[in-house]
C-alpha cells in the first residue's frame, strides 16, 4: 500500500451518541488502490455542525434549559500509528448534528453522516438506531 489518499469511517459514533459523554468511531485510512494503509501520518477532518432549528423534543431533553443552541464543533482525532486513526467528541446538548470527515480538502469514501445525540443513560434509543 502507498501513502493515505483517503480513508472510510465505521463505528457507532457516526450514528448516535450520548449528550455530556465521549463518543467514539474509527477511520481506516486508505491509498490511492483503496487498500488498507498499514501506518500513521494522515490528517484527517471531523467537523459537526447541528441542524437547526432543533425539534421540541431535542429542546426538551436539552441539558440547559433556555439556553443558546448547539455551536459547530472539531471532533479530536488520534492517530494509532498502524492507518487507523480514534475519533472522538463530546456533545453538550442533545442534538441531531451533520457530520462531515476530510482528509485534507477532499472528502472520504463515506463523509457525510447524520448523528443524533441523546440523552446520557437512553441506550436503548441507540440500540434502536442501529437496528
Amino acid at each position: 500500500p502507498g501513502p493515505a489518499a483517503g480513508g472510510v469511517a465505521s463505528g457507532s459514533g457516526l450514528i448516535g451518541g450520548f449528550a455530556t459523554k465521549e463518543n467514539t468511531f474509527t477511520i481506516q485510512a486508505k491509498d490511492s488502490c483503496g487498500n488498507d494503509v498499514k501506518e500513521g501520518g494522515a490528517s484527517f477532518l471531523c467537523t459537526l455542525k447541528p441542524r437547526l432549528p432543533r425539534s421540541a423534543k431535542e429542546i426538551a431533553e436539552s441539558q440547559v434549559k433556555g439556553g443558546p443552541d448547539p455551536i459547530a464543533f472539531t471532533a479530536t482525532c488520534k492517530d494509532n500509528g498502524d492507518g487507523t486513526y480514534t475519533v472522538s467528541f463530546t456533545s453538550p446538548e442533545v442534538c441531531t448534528y451533520d457530520l462531515k470527515i476530510k482528509m485534507g480538502d477532499k472528502p472520504i469514501s463515506n463523509p457525510d453522516h447524520e448523528v443524533s445525540i441523546v440523552p446520557a443513560g437512553e441506550e436503548n434509543i441507540i440500540e434502536q438506531l442501529f437496528h
